[in-house]
């Protein structure tokens, strides 16, 4: 399966709580991982893929032999450890940062790999990774459904009632008695435009305003939180007409060149 989004979808969150779902446990004679995660790097070529495998599998000895002798003791070890799902998380890095070739290898070495243990792969990365899969079609076969991860929206009722559960939700993590400016409903469309719909970004920016209210002795957490925190965390050095919490807002999303979201969709 191939899950795309942009940065702050909660792509990494979703697999990871998962994960998380289907914890590793110590039986007499191995360890037992249901659900392995791997976060690939930079430049993931088919060597580096095969190491970050075995890190993850917490093999002491992940640094030794060349890629098909790595590749020989993950196959082994996928076996022994009854790996029932192996997850793939910054998988935009083989797509966008290694060159046709190399992007290649490490596309043929993960096709390989299915091909031979039969572990089912979940891939996550940005959506520039729905142009490979669709380009390479032995791997893009192999992965079915694909499906995207769009932002929250408040352009619809259903969207906005959405985006308030998810407001409602990080409102009830929060260490005040008294209700937050999260559940203000004249505060829904500034915490979209401050996140565009982005859990990464709207977690960011409650921590830091969270943050902010802690340090002053505040009983809740207000606007004039949010208004600080996304000129510090978001969008340094923005004009008052930019920063959705400030009364001269000009209700543009911040997708112009320069700004948070820029080349993002509305």
């Amino acid at each position: 399966m191939l899950i795309t989004g942009l940065t702050g979808s909660g792509k990494s969150t979703i697999a990871k709580a998962y994960a998380a779902t289907y914890p590793r446990r110590e039986e007499d004679e191995r360890t037992v991982i249901p659900v392995l995660y791997v976060e690939l790097p930079g430049q993931p070529t088919a060597k580096v893929i095969a190491e970050r495998i075995l890190n993850a599998m917490q093999d002491p000895f992940s640094e030794r032999g060349g890629a098909e002798q790595k590749l020989q003791r993950i196959r082994r070890l996928l076996s022994e450890c009854r790996v029932e799902l192996l997850i793939f998380d910054e998988f935009q890095h083989v797509t966008d940062n290694l060159d046709s070739r190399a992007c290649d290898i490490a596309a043929d070495t993960l096709k390989n790999m299915m091909n031979e243990t039969g572990v089912p792969c979940l891939f996550l990365g940005g959506p520039s990774c729905r142009r490979y899969f669709v380009r390479n079609q032995q791997l893009g076969r192999r992965c079915t459904p694909k499906v995207h991860l769009n932002p929250f929206g408040i352009a619809t009722k259903d969207e906005k009632v959405a985006f308030q559960r998810l407001l409602k939700a990080l409102e009830s993590r929060l260490p005040f008695v008294q209700k937050s400016a999260l559940v203000d409903v004249d505060v829904v469309g500034s915490l979209w435009y401050a996140s565009f719909g982005l859990f990464g970004q709207l977690t960011q920016l409650v921590g830091e305003a969270l943050d902010l209210a802690l340090q002053s002795g505040a009983t809740t957490l207000t606007t004039a939180h949010l208004h600080r925190a996304f000129a510090k965390t978001i969008y340094p050095g923005c004009l008052p007409t930019r920063n959705p919490f400030d009364n001269r807002f000009d209700s543009r999303p911040l997708t112009r060149s320069g700004e948070p979201f820029c080349g993002f969709e509305v």
